[in-house]
């Protein structure tokens, strides 16, 4: 069977934003981190050994990042909990149903 490739793009809102893997070196040395989101830019950023180990950890890494997004597309820094947890639900929901692909790694991932 062959394995579902991470998406190089993952369409959010009015965004298109761009996926690019990291070394883990450079990932820990220059940022400390093992992803990030820059929103300028559009961009996430994931620690490219645990996107390619796959299984739950990678998935969690990249719903973390894309979760960044939403915080910054919905301007949700001064929001009370039941508008964030909303804005959270609706933003995963369109994740997984605009973008097929990045659902199937996801699925491929996590119930591996």
């Amino acid at each position: 069977m062959k394995k579902v490739k991470l998406p190089d793009t993952i369409d959010v809102s009015y965004h298109t934003l761009k996926v690019k893997l990291l070394e883990p070196q450079v990932a820990l040395e220059v940022g400390d981190q093992q992803g990030s989101y820059d929103a300028r830019g559009q961009t996430i950023f994931l620690d490219r050994a645990i996107i390619e180990e796959g299984g739950a950890r990678a998935c969690s890494l990249l719903l973390h990042e894309t979760y960044h997004c939403c915080w910054y597309v919905f301007n949700l820094d001064k929001a009370e909990e039941e508008r964030a947890v909303d804005s959270f639900a609706n933003f995963t929901t369109e994740l997984l149903r605009r973008n097929h692909q990045l659902r199937d790694w996801i699925n491929e991932n996590v119930c591996a």
